[in-house]
């Protein structure tokens, strides 16, 4: 299916993609690429954060692969510096990182629970609070009064639907 949008829309910014390794992630780091811009992929799966990297690169997509934990604030740190470094600017921050357990709410411990909030919900707004540093910065020529965009996707999935329900 051909995009929409111009090829080159995005062409010169950076996009940081948590979960980027994978499913609804990696599609959305997929799609940022063909249109134009440089992705950092964050996962907390070292050889699925490398395997998606390959695959980008292998689209001709600028791409780079790091592995951290959205719970833990040094991982956040480390992840916004190194992509930084490695593409001198940060324009857009994708949270798709995802805590799943497919069970039915009845099913699911308090800890199953407390894990699910802790990734999307916690971990969500510790990347935003790391990311705003460096999208509030701007890039070369750009002026840092514009900052950049976030976006925060969740697909919370706890229970199997039968014929007559939906969850």
């Amino acid at each position: 299916m051909e995009s929409p949008f111009k090829a080159d829309i995005l062409k010169g910014k950076v996009a940081l993609v948590t979960g980027g390794g994978s499913g609804i992630g990696y599609e959305i780091s997929l799609q940022l690429g063909k249109h134009g811009a440089s992705v950092a992929i964050m996962g907390r799966r070292k050889y699925v954060i490398d395997t998606a990297v390959d695959a980008l690169r292998s689209h001709g997509i600028p791409a780079i692969g790091i592995e951290g934990d959205v719970r833990k604030e040094d991982d956040a740190v480390t992840t916004m510096k190194s992509t930084f470094k490695h593409f001198g600017r940060l324009d857009i921050l994708v949270n798709a990182e995802a805590g799943n357990f497919l069970a039915a709410a009845e099913d699911l411990s308090p800890n199953g629970f407390r894990t699910v909030i802790d990734i999307d919900s916690v971990g969500t707004f510790i990347m935003c609070r790391e990311a705003l540093k460096y999208l509030k910065r701007g890039g070369p020529g750009k002026d840092p009064s514009v900052g950049g965009k976030i976006i925060n996707i969740t697909a919370l999935v706890h229970c199997p639907a039968s014929w007559y329900q939906i969850c």
